[in-house]
């Protein structure tokens, strides 16, 4: 032979198609496994077939009689035990009915129902399946199956899969691989040599070992049912449904990701693909709801929030805008009642850290001539806002009126323009909600024919405990807010740089409006990634949009109803207990926002030990607090917990101190 087909035994591949298909060249004839080979179920455990089974009964007929999943697998224990050769699914039926005392004809068919709803097609080994059409090779199809083989047509059709030379389903002839009898008819059957046959399966004992003491080749495939994102250490927030869904998300997704290496595009489909598709399905029920006036996504982190709404909901009732803002870019026209610079401070998003310099620049202020003024007074670039003279604003005080007066018109002529009126719910990533709680006030103050009223529908809504009057707006939380689930907040507040990347668009920040030929228009920053940090970027979103389609295409869509809670699972596995993959994913990013810098890198810990004060420093200021402590220490260990626990111990001193 041409190549050495002793070096493909004993070995394990990754389901790559292409060394598989190299090594079917030497071979007359490829005999195929069925489930987990060409086809797959979308469910981590195939007993989960039953608790959909007990779904379906529930949706047509009411109250379940009794325990069918139990009572389903001990009826084939039951059915097992009797005959020395392979059941069929009418005897393990007929096994159930004798256990029950019931008629479970209606069972039966559900469960036949289920089996062509979770069935897919495993896409790396349809790949090889059409090579194998290609290049003309026989191609055999063997399965240990309870199905009929009329069944087993019917599942290889649906996934696509035609013009197979033979096919032999254990059911039929009684045979199984698990003790060799199916290889040895099979070969029988069709007078074939051992030599020219090249088996491929998922089963070490069933595919490899048996196949092997009728001196067939094979191959044996990798059977992962689930993403690098499953995460059972965190399974205990899901209740029994929510985790049955979970998980036969996590299979769905991995059968779609196989042969996939990209992190990039792993990361999109499995994990940012579902939050997209809950938070979509979420915010058309309010749109159906509330029947608002109009639908407008936020800058930045909403245009990615539109394209999955869009990508949905194609027909949305009511019109869908794109409103590019910032909270600086709203809040501007606020600078005309600020009387002391405590006022300017508490309107604008300055950051603890920030300097005259950086203020100047969210000002838009500056200029030499500005600061020939300045440094009379011996300011300098540097010197940090907390150290300002309140006298300062006086020196800024008429050009940021002057900016602020320009601000308003333009902000106002680039809402109308956008035909923002009524009714309007302005949908965003979220957290505090800061930028519309000023474009209300804006909305309320400058517009009022307009009769604007704006509710937020977020992600997620944080609560500020420093600006009360924000938890007066009206807003909502698919993942949590204040009537719901608020303590998952703290899981976006320490990784929020990771959660934020997910939805970055290729767009800097606003800083303001211009009138350009009496058009309004957004100015903004640069974008603060580089040109391979927004490639990432690219690849993950579209990635999630593929998830859209593919989830949106599939049987099971209306059998899994994706809950927040699934969604926030996968998340937490990426966001909350980063592997090295998340680690060195994120690495790379580091930009920076209002002069503050948004990263997550650190040195080891050994490096912090005579240097504990930098450890605090750098904990403090990081955006991404446990990826922070995972790259520092390296073990995966429960650092979430551990942050839960410093925060109880915080709230706990709080209180104390309120008290004395």
């Amino acid at each position: 032979m041409k190549r050495q087909v002793k070096e493909i035994v004993w070995r394990y591949f990754s389901s790559d198609p292409a060394k598989i298909k190299n090594i079917i060249r030497d071979f007359a004839v490829v005999s195929f496994d069925m489930f987990d080979t060409l086809v797959t179920r979308n469910v981590m455990d195939p007993t989960d077939i039953f608790s959909y089974v007990e779904i379906l009964y529930h949706k047509k007929f009411g109250d379940i009689p009794f325990d069918f999943k139990g009572k389903r697998i001990e009826a084939e224990k039951k059915a097992r035990q009797n005959v020395q050769r392979e059941i069929t699914l009418a005897e393990i039926y007929a096994s159930l009915e004798a256990l029950t005392g019931q008629n479970c004809s209606t069972f039966l068919e559900l469960e036949k129902q289920c089996e062509f709803l979770f069935i897919e097609p495993r896409k790396d080994m349809r790949l090889v399946y059409e090579e194998c059409i290609r290049q003309k090779k026989k191609i055999y199809i063997l399965s240990d199956m309870y199905l009929s083989k009329e069944t087993i047509t019917e599942l290889l059709h649906k996934c696509g899969y035609f013009d197979w030379t033979g096919l032999y389903v254990s059911s039929n002839t009684g045979a199984t691989k698990r003790n060799g009898e199916l290889y040895k008819l099979f070969l029988a059957s069709e007078h074939l040599s051992p030599q020219t046959i090249l088996h491929i399966g998922d089963s070490i004992k069933s595919d490899y070992l048996r196949s092997g003491q009728y001196h067939l080749k094979s191959i044996l495939l990798e059977n992962r049912r689930r993403t690098i994102f499953f995460d059972r250490k965190n399974s205990g927030e899901l209740n029994e449904p929510e985790w049955l869904g979970y998980t036969a998300l996590q299979s769905f997704c991995n059968n779609q990701l196989r042969g996939i290496n990209d992190f990039s595009y792993i990361l999109g489909y499995s994990v940012l693909g579902p939050v997209l598709f809950g938070f979509s399905r979420w915010l058309n029920e309010i749109v159906q709801e509330e029947k608002p006036d109009c639908l407008t996504f936020m800058a930045r982190e909403g245009m990615m929030l539109k394209k999955a709404y869009e990508r949905m909901f194609p027909q949305s009732p009511v019109p869908v805008g794109y409103l590019r803002t910032s909270r600086r870019s709203v809040a501007y026209p606020e600078l005309l009642g600020a009387e002391t610079l405590s006022d300017l401070l508490h309107i604008l998003p300055v950051k603890r850290n920030e300097d005259l310099n950086g203020l100047l620049e969210l000002l838009r202020l500056n200029s030499n001539h500005v600061w020939k003024q300045l440094e009379k007074f011996g300011y300098t670039p540097h010197t940090s806002v907390a150290n300002v003279s309140p006298d300062v604003l006086g020196i800024l005080k008429d050009a940021i009126h002057e900016k602020a007066i320009h601000q308003k018109e333009y902000l106002r002529g680039y809402l109308e323009q956008n035909n923002i009126y009524g009714n309007v719910l302005a949908v965003d990533i979220g957290w505090r909600g800061t930028t519309l709680h000023y474009l209300s006030r804006f909305c309320s103050a400058n517009m009022p024919e307009k009769k604007i009223q704006i509710k937020g529908c977020y992600v997620g809504v944080l609560e500020d405990n420093k600006q009360q009057s924000f938890s007066r707006d009206p807003k909502v939380g698919y993942w949590f807010d204040k009537a719901h689930k608020e303590e998952w907040g703290y899981i976006v507040s320490v990784s929020r740089m990771a959660c934020e990347l997910l939805f970055m668009p290729d767009e800097g920040s606003t800083t303001h409006y211009a009138d350009k030929d009496g058009n309004i228009v957004p100015c903004m920053d640069p974008l603060e990634f580089s040109g391979s940090d927004i490639c990432k970027i690219q690849v993950l979103q579209d990635a999630a949009l593929d998830f859209i389609d593919a989830f949106q295409d599939s049987s099971i869509k209306e059998m899994i109803h994706i809950t927040p809670q699934m969604t926030l699972a996968s998340y937490f596995r990426f966001g909350i207990r980063p592997n090295k993959e998340s680690l060195g994913f994120i690495n790379t990013f580091h930009y920076t926002e209002s002069g503050a810098v948004y990263s997550y890198k650190t040195k080891r810990f050994w490096t912090y030990l005579t240097k504990p004060h930098k450890l605090i420093k750098d904990f403090s200021n990081t955006a991404w607090k446990t990826g922070f402590m995972r790259e520092c220490f390296y073990v995966d260990l429960p650092y979430y917990k551990f942050l839960v626990w410093l925060r109880r111990c915080d709230q706990i001193r709080s209180f104390h101190g309120m008290k004395n």
